[in-house]
C-alpha cells in the first residue's frame, strides 16, 4: 500500500484511503479481485488513515483467517472477506508479530546501547539517528514501552562489510528449506504413494514423534502452535487426477492447512478416540513432477490438534480407468465368462417366453371378442 497523491485524494470518498501498489499472486486480496491502483478503504472497520493504521489490524489475526476489506474497484465500492496468506517457514513469527509469543531475554545483547524512546515492536531493526540525523544504531529489541536496545552502528557496518565480504567470496548461506535431505516417497504399482512419519520431517514447537504404548508405531503429536508443520517430498509419476487422505485421530480437533505442491486445501479434523481416514480433497497435476506436500494448523491452536499416522496418496484417474475398463477385463477369467453367458441365455429365454405368453393372451382375447367366427361353441370356450 501506499499513500494517495492529491489527485487520487480527491477520487476517493471522503478523502481517505490507501491506494494499492501490488497484489501477490494466490493472496485472499487477488482471489478476491484486487488489483493494482484499488483503494483500500477500510480493514476490519478500521479506516485505512495510514498504511500503519490499515496493516494494524490484520496483525490481530493468524494466517489463514478471515479480515474484512472495504475498497474501491473502478469506481465501486465493495465489501469482502479476504484470507490472510500463509507466510513461508521462516517467516512465521514476523507474520505474528502483533500476537507472538515475547521473549523472556533481557540479559546478554553483547555491546549495545540503551534508550527510552517509544518503539512499537513491529518496528525493530529501525535506525537510531542522533540530533544532526546521523545513524548512530540499529534497534533490535525492546524490554518494555520506553526500554529499547539498539546495536551500536559500528558493530552494525561491522557485520555488513563481513556479511558482503563472504558474498563475493562465494561463501553464502543456502536458504532455509525444510525438505532437505528429505527422501523422496514414489507411488507404489498399486497406485498408492504412502507418507508415514519415517519417510517425513516434524517441525515446530510443540511437533514430536511419539510411539504408541502397545507396539511401538512411530505417530506425529503435538499440533498446538501456528508454526507447527510436517513435510514430506513425493514424486507424481504422471499428469493426472490426485486425491489426499489424512490417516489421523483427533486430539483436540481444529482445522488444517494441507499444501499439495501450489495447491491449498483446507480440511477440519474432528475429536475422536480412533484413528481413521480424513479425505482432504482432490488436487490436479498437469506434468510428472517432484513436490512438497505440507501440513500446518490454521489459525492458532489452543491445545494438542491431532495424532498423525501418515498421508495416503492415491491417483485417481487410475482408479476411474480400472473403473471403465472392468466389464472388459472380467471376460478374461473363462469361467466367469462361461457363467455370464449362461445367466444371459437364461434371461434371454424367460424374456422370449414372456413376450410368448402376452401374444398368446392377445390372440386368444380377440378371439373371443369376434362372435359366430365359425368356430364351435366348444373351441370358443378353449381357454
Amino acid at each position: 500500500m501506499r499513500q494517495p497523491t492529491d489527485e487520487e485524494r480527491a477520487a476517493i470518498p471522503g478523502g481517505v484511503g490507501q491506494i494499492v501498489s501490488a497484489v501477490m499472486p494466490g493472496s485472499g486480496a487477488a482471489e478476491a479481485g484486487m488489483v493494482d491502483g484499488d483503494v483500500i478503504l477500510r480493514i476490519d472497520g478500521v479506516v485505512a488513515a495510514t498504511p500503519e493504521s490499515a496493516a494494524s489490524p490484520i496483525r490481530s489475526h493468524a494466517p489463514g483467517e478471515q479480515v474484512s476489506v472495504e475498497f474501491m474497484h473502478s469506481g465501486e465500492r465493495r465489501t469482502v472477506s479476504m484470507r490472510i496468506l500463509r507466510p513461508p517457514f521462516g517467516e512465521q513469527r514476523v507474520a505474528l508479530a502483533g500476537g507472538a509469543i515475547l521473549s523472556r531475554r533481557a540479559t546478554g545483547f553483547g555491546e549495545v546501547i540503551q534508550h527510552d524512546s517509544i518503539v512499537a515492536a513491529q518496528n525493530m531493526g529501525g535506525p537510531v539517528v542522533d540530533s544532526r540525523g546521523r545513524v548512530v544504531g540499529l534497534n533490535i529489541a525492546r524490554a518494555d514501552r520506553m526500554k529499547t536496545y539498539a546495536l551500536a552502528a559500528k558493530r552494525v557496518r561491522a557485520s555488513i562489510e563481513a556479511m558482503l565480504a563472504r558474498v563475493q567470496a562465494g561463501d553464502v548461506m543456502p536458504p532455509d528449506d525444510p525438505s532437505v535431505g528429505l527422501p523422496v516417497v514414489e507411488f507404489a504399482p498399486d497406485g498408492f504413494a504412502r507418507l508415514g512419519v519415517s519417510n517425513g520431517r516434524a517441525l515446530g514447537p510443540t511437533n514430536a514423534v511419539v510411539s504408541k504404548e502397545k507396539d511401538g508405531e512411530k505417530l506425529l503429536g503435538g499440533w498446538a502452535d501456528a508454526d507447527d508443520v510436517a513435510v514430506w517430498k513425493v514424486r507424481l509419476p504422471a499428469a493426472g487426477r490426485y486425491d489426499i487422505v489424512l490417516d489421523v485421530q483427533g486430539v483436540g480437533g481444529g482445522k488444517v492447512d494441507v499444501f499439495f505442491g501450489d495447491d491449498l486445501m483446507t480440511v477440519h479434523v474432528p475429536s475422536s478416540r480412533e484413528f481413521g481416514l480424513l479425505r482432504v480433497g482432490e488436487s490436479v497435476s498437469s506434468v510428472a513432477e517432484e513436490l512438497l506436500l505440507r501440513i500446518q494448523p490454521l489459525g492458532r491452536p489452543q491445545a494438542p490438534l491431532m495424532l498423525l499416522r501418515g498421508v495416503v496418496i492415491q491417483r485417481t484417474d487410475q482408479l476411474r480407468m480400472a473403473e471403465a475398463a472392468l466389464p472388459l477385463l472380467r471376460w478374461k477369467d473363462f469361467e466367469r465368462f462361461k457363467r455370464e453367458w449362461m445367466r444371459e441365455e437364461r434371461r434371454k429365454e424367460r424374456e422370449a417366453a414372456r413376450e410368448k405368453m402376452k401374444s398368446e393372451m392377445k390372440s386368444g382375447a380377440g378371439a373371443a371378442a369376434v362372435p359366430g367366427a365359425g368356430n364351435s361353441n366348444e373351441e370358443q370356450g378353449r381357454p
